[in-house]
């Protein structure tokens, strides 16, 4: 028997043994739900256990066959018998129509669409160094594709350029044939989808509200961070004395295995390595590290050692068996850098994740204060869950939090959503040198970006080999246009810019140096990414998707840093001309000031042999802050920012922010945002600030205005008021 009971946003359908449910969650969000045998599952880690929706969104039920719900934003039609849905767009655009089914989901798709999302670049058991068919991990046209946490990373995530599904599930799979787009193997037996209708970055929003948005990071993080194995104290203070006898800006070290006890009894993988860091345990090392601005992180992997050297059984390894911390059905195995018997913590287990950041307090009260997680993954020939890494830093997360208002960061090797609510960086492994690897890392991070995933590194110049001066050069100005900005490198090798010759040295430097200058610009979108899961670094597509079924789905060698500035970086050897597609509208050379028409390629000019240009581009009604070169983020107090604006015909806002970068005072209000706003009109071009909101009182006084219109740059001061809206008009 059919029954169905009506209420304004939410419409439950029996059939059979089987209980169906309709929700809308936003105005661009519906959730169909299937409860076999009307039975429900807990969720997975996908879905924020925090998450709250808004009230009742506004929208009108029709009754009747089908039942028609209608909202600002979309029009939802449903059958009962049997239980199908068909999905349109406010403007009457056919999207999808289909339903929940046992184990997974059927839809069929209206209209010719790409798809993206589901996994990363490089699928489980491919060497990551591989050189692919670049689109083989961002754009997707047919076939099925697993979603995962090996590899790159993956999400239960499937969107277009009008919609997209996330389904609530660790695993499975996604089967796109025609019309058809499918999902199944589930992890529950409760079937939880969510359409959420619009374009790449209102699905993107969407999709944080539901998993969650991935808190601010400490402001320092956006600087330029030296990771290495193979230091010790002595070399990392040398390292960072040249760094600052060359003025050559830097925020952070990550110490590899190097910084801890690993093998020692009593605790040794969470303790400071006494001989090759003396002053490590007592935290003068890491005093005399912050007195010159740089913060230290250091790699942590989710085993314990099994026996001492004597052969008795471990302290932690007799506390784990004995509390059934151990990974189910992991055997021992050896660990490649003791040579010792091992086993893996299943940080599922709140015990083993509160257990575990125990033991790293002490280290962290002495200096290691952010985390490179590593390794949780795979062990051996045994294969983790999708959730083993995003759980190993929840322990961080939770304990640092417990312990202190201080802001919690990590990278970690794999991504699986849900993961980025727990101050969840990704780096993409341990690659390799030279420009196939370089290059393969923009379609990586691209794809990355499409899980959910806002804050993307990787090991710049290459983990393994020797990059040349020039691959060098070219990739440390690919990488100050990511999110994360850092270098990395195996033992034996280094990735320090004076390295590789004067001539790289200064490219490095000053791409370094831009990346310190557009900080203001950085850490708003920064903010972007917790406010609506949209963060630094956008694929083309988010941000142009009326442009994303022709040319720009196959351009995976460009982004959008934040909303005004194209980077289209030096990816080949001896280039000395790169085509750079630029999407409509009008575009400024950054550096050169040339104007061009977009919604066509062009063919730019570098210069092979000092590899110093950085092609980045500013679309027509940018408004970009910028800030004077520090060596390190907080090294002066910043009274002034220049603000720089390209006024268009198309009214354009950028909200500039600033909070202490350092705590979580800002989830209370203790920030400083200020909305610009900027028109040209026959009269001349409008400029407008709202007043700023937040009670963080910055050290700012001014900004430096700089309008850049009718073939001239007007420039003028404007003082920060508190309570204020401020207009200027330039003829």
């Amino acid at each position: 028997m059919l029954a169905a009971t009506l209420l304004t946003t939410l419409l439950h359908v029996r059939s059979g043994t089987d209980l169906y449910s309709v929700q809308i969650v936003a105005p661009n969000i519906l959730r169909l739900d299937l409860q076999p045998d009307g039975k429900s599952a807990p969720p997975t880690l996908v879905m924020d256990p925090k998450r709250h929706w808004p009230g009742d969104p506004q929208a009108d039920l029709e009754s009747g066959s089908p039942a028609i719900v209608r909202t600002a934003e979309m029009t939802v039609r449903v059958w009962r018998s049997p239980f199908r849905v068909a999905v349109s767009s406010a403007s009457g655009r056919a999207l999808l129509s289909g339903a929940p089914v046992r184990g997974g989901a059927r839809f069929t798709v209206d209209g010719s669409v790409n798809y993206y999302g589901i996994h990363g670049f490089s699928l489980p058991g491919q060497n990551v160094d591989a050189h692919q068919d670049p689109r083989v991990g961002v754009l997707r046209t047919g076939g099925t594709v697993q979603a995962n946490a090996q590899g790159d990373g993956g999400a239960p995530l499937i969107f277009t350029n009008r919609f997209g599904l996330l389904v609530d599930s660790d695993g499975g799979r996604f089967n796109v044939d025609g019309a058809a787009l499918s999902f199944d193997r589930d992890s529950r037996k409760e079937v939880e989808a969510f359409i959420i209708v619009g374009p790449p970055e209102t699905v993107m929003s969407g999709v944080g509200l539901l998993s969650g948005a991935p808190p601010m990071s400490p402001k320092w993080t956006l600087g330029f961070i030296n990771s290495q194995w193979g230091t010790d104290q002595r070399l990392i203070e040398d390292y960072v004395a040249t760094y600052r006898a060359k003025q050559i800006p830097i925020d952070g070290f990550i110490m590899d295995f190097d910084w801890k006890a690993w093998g020692a009894d009593d605790y040794g993988e969470w303790r400071w390595n006494p001989l090759k860091f003396p002053d490590g345990a007592s935290g003068a090392f890491a005093r005399e590290m912050a007195s010159k601005g740089v913060n230290l992180a250091g790699i942590f992997k989710p085993r314990i050692l099994l026996r001492n050297a004597d052969g008795t059984m471990t302290a932690a390894a007799s506390y784990a068996a004995a509390h059934g911390l151990f990974y189910p059905g992991e055997q021992p195995y050896p660990d490649y850098f003791s040579g010792r018997a091992a086993r893996d913590l299943n940080f599922a287990d709140p015990l083993a994740r509160s257990w575990f950041a125990a033991h790293e307090k002490p280290a962290y009260d002495t200096g290691i204060q952010a985390f490179w997680n590593d390794e949780a993954d795979v062990a051996g020939d045994f294969r983790f869950g999708n959730f083993q890494f995003a759980n190993m830093q929840r322990a961080f997360y939770d304990g640092v939090r417990s312990w202190g208002g201080r802001r919690v960061w990590s990278i970690n090797r794999n991504f699986y959503l849900g993961a980025q609510r727990y101050a969840y960086g990704e780096w993409s492994g341990d690659i390799s040198s030279g420009f196939d690897s370089m290059r393969d890392q923009s379609t990586r991070m691209l794809s990355t970006l499409d899980l959910g995933e806002e804050k993307w590194s990787m090991d710049t110049g290459g983990f393994f080999g020797t990059p040349t001066p020039e691959n060098y050069a070219r990739w440390m100005e690919f990488a100050a246009l990511v999110p994360i900005m850092r270098v990395h490198s195996t033992q034996g090798q280094f990735r320090q810019p004076w390295r590789f010759g004067s001539q790289a040295e200064a490219d490095a430097k000053r791409a370094i140096e831009l990346r310190y200058r557009l900080l203001p610009y950085l850490y708003s979108y920064d903010r972007e990414a917790y406010e609506r899961n949209v963060g630094i670094v956008r694929p083309l597509f988010w941000e142009f998707p009326e442009e994303a079924t022709d040319t720009i789905p196959y351009v995976l060698d460009e982004w959008m840093v934040g909303k005004w500035l194209l980077a289209a970086p030096v990816l080949d050897e001896g280039t000395a001309h790169r085509s750079i597609y630029l999407p409509a509208g009008t575009w400024i050379d950054y550096f050169r000031g040339t104007r061009y028409s977009g919604g066509r390629s062009i063919l730019y000019r570098v210069n092979p042999e000092t590899w110093s240009d950085i092609p980045l581009f500013i679309r027509e009604g940018a408004i970009v802050p910028t800030q004077a070169v520090q060596q390190y983020t907080g090294e002066r107090p910043v009274t002034s920012v220049t603000v720089d604006i390209y006024p268009s015909t198309t009214p354009s806002s950028f909200t500039y922010y600033d909070d202490d970068g350092t705590t979580y005072a800002y989830e209370k209000g203790v920030y400083f945002k200020q909305a610009w706003h900027a028109v040209q009109t026959a009269a001349g071009a409008q400029i407008s600030l709202d007043a700023p909101q937040g009670s963080y009182n910055p050290a700012l006084r001014s900004y430096v205005v700089r309008v850049h219109a009718n073939g001239r740059v007007t420039a003028f001061t404007l003082p920060v008021k508190r309570g204020v809206q401020q207009m200027r008009r330039v003829p």
